[in-house]
């Protein structure tokens, strides 16, 4: 999941926010934010997968698509 945040603070620390913990970070995991969909999820796991290819995605989010009329 893309929940992680990290900013340098003025005394030369990091602070990290991560909402979700960071094990998938460590796993080299990519998931969807369970509580943000995301409809073009897979178009962003195949630009993360390009740029690092050790990175495993799970947990794919089904297109929405429509019947047509």
């Amino acid at each position: 999941m893309f929940a992680v945040g990290v900013r340098l603070k003025r005394d030369d620390r990091l602070h990290i926010a991560a909402p979700f913990g960071l094990a998938d970070l460590f796993a080299l995991r990519l998931r969807p934010n369970p509580r943000r969909f995301s409809a073009n999820f897979s178009q962003v796991a195949a630009g993360v997968t390009r740029r690092w290819p050790e990175v495993t995605v799970e947990g794919a989010i089904l297109e929405r698509c429509t019947a047509p009329t």
